[in-house]
């Protein structure tokens, strides 16, 4: 969106005015601004009510909901930042910024993306060891392991994130009223860019992939076998035996399926769009840019959406907090096998 200055008022206004006035979509410059306060506000909500059910029961305090813990971080940091900033940028057409508000805005942005792409990738991988390699699950999935892991997942999201930054400057663009590169075009920013899409985003995207696959492969075959293997002797299997494997079906895993399958089409576009802008070195049309940040917003919400609508421990414990009748019904309250932190 550009800006030029009429020459008798003196008063700035848009030269595209898609998003001014009535775009192709029915929506104009107010309407999309509160939209991405209300989207913000959203995110902010459903990613706390996640954490505080998970807080708020024991039984979901588990090793594995420590990477959704992780997303949930990144989410409601992301909230604070990303969508507010364009809401301000597209009701204010604030004339200049403060010099630390671009890069700061990038970095929690793509910090975000990349760390949320990690911790679904870390889960993925530990849904895939507790299925495939039961018996050895608590030996190589421990608190330990998960903290390293988060803290990595942290570390890399942040070098990939900084290494745009190393030698190019994201500054306010009074004119297009938006952060761009002050170096856009220069070769190092664009492979710092591909390179944070390779490696956070689509690397990340094909080993959740791989790993879904392998662990709903794993998961038919031991719900098949599970009568047989239910048979053997308590003796003959560990104290710590770490899953039920009638529980082990497609059923259980599906919120994990469909937030990986959501994700990857999510990364798909923005990695294509992201892509395609590195090529052009120009902005998409006012719609198509519209669009594709709500795209991005998506990422922040998708999470604890997917995961509150399919699994039915978060509901339960949902329903209990809420209901103080429920609370002695609660299935979640009497899982029969908890894994405890």
């Amino acid at each position: 969106m550009t800006f030029k200055t009429d020459m008798d008022t003196d008063v700035a206004y848009p030269q595209n005015e898609s998003l001014v006035h009535h775009s192709p979509l029915g929506i104009d410059s107010l309407i999309y601004g509160y939209l991405l306060i209300f989207i913000s506000v959203f995110i902010l909500t459903i990613n706390g009510v996640l954490l505080f059910v998970i807080y708020s029961s024991k039984y979901l305090r588990r090793r594995q909901n420590a990477f959704v813990v992780s997303m949930a971080i990144s989410d409601i940091l992301n909230g604070f930042v990303e969508g507010p900033f364009i809401a301000h940028l597209t009701l204010k057409r604030p004339d200049h910024l403060m010099p630390q508000a671009c890069p700061l805005v990038f970095s929690v942005n793509y910090c975000t993306k990349a760390s949320i792409s990690f911790s679904l990738m870390a889960l993925s991988i530990e849904r895939c060891v507790a299925v495939s390699l039961p018996l050895k699950y608590n030996s190589l999935v421990t608190n330990s392991s998960c903290a390293i892991s988060i803290v990595l997942i942290w570390i890399i999201s942040a070098f990939f994130t900084a290494l745009p930054l190393l030698q190019d400057s994201f500054i306010y663009d009074e004119e297009k009223l938006k952060c761009q590169f002050e170096g856009h075009t220069h070769r190092y920013t664009t492979d710092a860019i591909i390179l944070f899409i390779v490696f956070s985003r689509i690397l990340p995207m094909f080993v959740i992939l791989i790993c879904m696959s392998t662990t709903l492969n794993k998961a038919r075959s031991r719900f098949k076998f599970s009568t047989i293997i239910a048979a053997v002797p308590f003796a003959a299997i560990p104290v710590a035996y770490p899953l039920n494997l009638k529980k082990i079906t497609i059923k259980a895993l599906r919120s994990l399926l469909h937030l990986s399958i959501i994700f990857s089409v999510l990364t798909i576009v923005c990695c294509v769009s992201g892509i395609g802008r590195i090529i052009r070195k120009d902005d998409f049309p006012p719609v198509y840019e519209m669009i594709l940040e709500f795209v991005s917003l998506s990422y922040y919400f998708i999470t604890p959406v997917i995961i509150l609508i399919f699994n039915k421990q978060y509901q339960n414990r949902i329903v209990s907090l809420f209901c103080k009748r429920c609370r002695g019904t609660n299935r979640v309250e009497q899982d029969p096998s908890p894994q405890h932190t």
